[in-house]
C-alpha cells in the first residue's frame, strides 16, 4: 500500500514518522517529499510511509486529503523549526518549503553541529530557543554499502547508528523539553524503506538504525 496514516490521541504534541524510499530522489521527487513532510508537520499525522507516494492509481486515506492539508500548510507564520541534514537533498528542500510557508527555519548539518554529541546538541537547541517543529532528517549510510556482516567493524557500525539513531534521539529529547513546556510541537523523523523490509545492498547497520528510528518514534 502506498501510504498509511495512523492517528493516535488528539494531543497537540505529536511525533511523526515519515518512511521514504531513496529512489524518489532519482525521479526528481525531492521537492514532493519536502512538500509532504511539510503537510505532516502542519497536521500532526503520526506515521506516513511513502515508498511511491504519488502513484496516481492509488487511493489516498480519507483522513489525509490534499484540500485539508493545503489549508493548514499555508500558514506557519511565527513558527520556529529546526531541520537537520540540510546540506543537500531532501533536508534542504524541506527547509526551503518551511521558509516559504512563513516559518523561521534553523538549518543544521554535520559541518555545523555534531548532533551525535549530546552536549553539542543541547547547546545548539538552547541557542535557538523554543521551537514548534523539528524535522529529524540527518543520517545516511556513512559510506557503508555492500559490506558482508563479518567485515563490518565496531567503528563502522557505531558511525551509522550515531548518524541516524543517536542524532534523532538527541534532537527529539532536546526539542521535547521546549515543546512540552508550551504544550505544542511537531517532531518529524525521516526513516527509510530499508528499515521496513529487506535490503540487498549490504547496509546492515543502516537498515537496523532506520528500523530503530521507527520503533523510537512509535514510543514518543
Amino acid at each position: 500500500r502506498f501510504a498509511r496514516a495512523v492517528f493516535r490521541n488528539p494531543s497537540d504534541l505529536r511525533p511523526t514518522l515519515a518512511v521514504t524510499n531513496a529512489t524518489m530522489a532519482h525521479f526528481g521527487q525531492i521537492n514532493k517529499v519536502a512538500e509532504k513532510i511539510f503537510v505532516i508537520a502542519a497536521n500532526g499525522v503520526t506515521i506516513v510511509t511513502m515508498p511511491t507516494l504519488w502513484a496516481p492509481t492509488v487511493e489516498r486515506p480519507p483522513e489525509f486529503t490534499d484540500q485539508r492539508s493545503i489549508q493548514k500548510v499555508k500558514n506557519l507564520d511565527g513558527m520556529v523549526a529546526i531541520v537537520t541534514g540540510t546540506a543537500q537533498g531532501i533536508g534542504r528542500a524541506i527547509a526551503d518549503d518551511l521558509v516559504e510557508a512563513g516559518a523561521a527555519v534553523h538549518r543544521v548539518d554535520r559541518d555545523t553541529v555534531d548532533l551525535s554529541d549530546a552536549a553539542a546538541t543541547e547547546s545548539f537547541f538552547a541557542s535557538v530557543g523554543p521551537i514548534d517543529i523539528l524535522v529529524n532528517n540527518a543520517g545516511g549510510v556513512v559510506g557503508q554499502t555492500h559490506t558482508p556482516i563479518d567485515e563490518v567493524t565496531d567503528d563502522a557500525w557505531d558511525a551509522v547508528f550515531d548518524a541516524n539513531l543517536r542524532t534523532t534521539f538527541n534532537c527529539s529529547r532536546a526539542a521535547a523539553r521546549s515543546m512540552k513546556t508550551r504544550g505544542y510541537g511537531r517532531i518529524v523523523t525521516i526513516s527509510s524503506g530499508a528499515g521496513r523490509s529487506v535490503s540487498l545492498t549490504g547496509i546492515q547497520a543502516y537498515a537496523a538504525a532506520k528500523s530503530a528510528q521507527i520503533a523510537f518514534t512509535r514510543q514518543l
